[in-house]
């Protein structure tokens, strides 16, 4: 499963961890939405971890760009954490690490 949650404060914490694996590209688009989909509309904060993300393109971007827009509805904080070499890269060069709350990349 290509997204994992990661809650270390347990089924009462405000916010839930979720940790994404492999690629966000359009060939990945579908399965992970559907996986996301089930986290959005809770309410949770909402924080994604990119450490383990090998490739990321404008699918997956448009993917962190929903899970925004969907927490922002909510009126929930959202924040994308520890970006991979490959994840913030692509964020950047696409102008979005700002607007996903970007945190400190991976070491």
């Amino acid at each position: 499963m290509p997204i994992k949650r990661r809650d270390k404060g347990g089924k009462n914490s405000k916010t839930c961890r979720l940790a994404i694996e492999g690629d966000m590209t359009i060939y990945t688009a579908q399965e992970l939405k559907d996986e996301l989909i089930k986290y959005l509309g809770k309410p949770w904060n909402l924080h994604i971890d990119l450490t383990d993300v090998t490739e990321l393109d404008t699918s997956g971007a448009q993917l962190l760009l929903l899970a925004r827009h969907e927490t922002d509805h909510m009126e929930k904080a959202f924040e994308v954490t520890q970006p991979s070499g490959a994840a913030a890269e692509a964020l950047a060069t696409l102008n979005i690490s700002e607007r996903l709350n970007l945190q400190a990349p991976a070491a």
